[in-house]
């Protein structure tokens, strides 16, 4: 137990002292500890423990849906479509079958896809993205 409670607090070192995760993190990792205690165990100050305590955001850690600092934004329909396209032709579907069969490993494919995008003039998806909202539903027969 003391092992992973030691696990957590590195990581909790790791994190930036404006990370939403951080409070949160030490702030249920010292419930029951006294302030000088967790201080002392957490390798942190005082005021920062106690300043842990009195968030009322509830849990950080469940609540969080995507790491802090993402920037989102809206895919382009056309580029999408194109995606969808490029991906069609490059895991062909099987005759009678609501799945496609992958040859190559998924940064294989994406190193295609991309050069598929690019003689497209077009720029690609990120990785994540194209896991999103193509690959992930290849087998709804409404998007090919």
């Amino acid at each position: 137990m003391l092992l992973n409670v030691r696990s957590l607090v590195s990581v909790g070192g790791i994190l930036p002292p404006t990370s939403p995760l951080r409070r949160s993190l030490f702030r249920h990792l010292g419930t029951g500890l006294s302030s000088s205690i967790a201080s002392s165990f957490f390798g942190l100050s005082p005021q920062t423990i106690s300043r842990a305590r009195q968030t009322r955001t509830g849990n950080t850690l469940l609540r969080l849906r995507s790491y802090p600092g993402l920037i989102r934004c809206r895919v382009d329909p056309h580029r999408l479509e194109l995606s969808r396209r490029v991906i069609n032709e490059l895991l062909p579907g099987v005759s009678g079958k609501p799945w496609r069969v992958q040859m190559q490993t998924d940064e294989g494919l994406y190193h295609i896809y991309a050069n598929e995008m690019a003689s497209h003039g077009e720029e690609p998806l990120s990785p994540r993205a194209l896991t999103t909202h193509i690959l992930s539903k290849i087998a709804d027969s409404s998007l090919f």
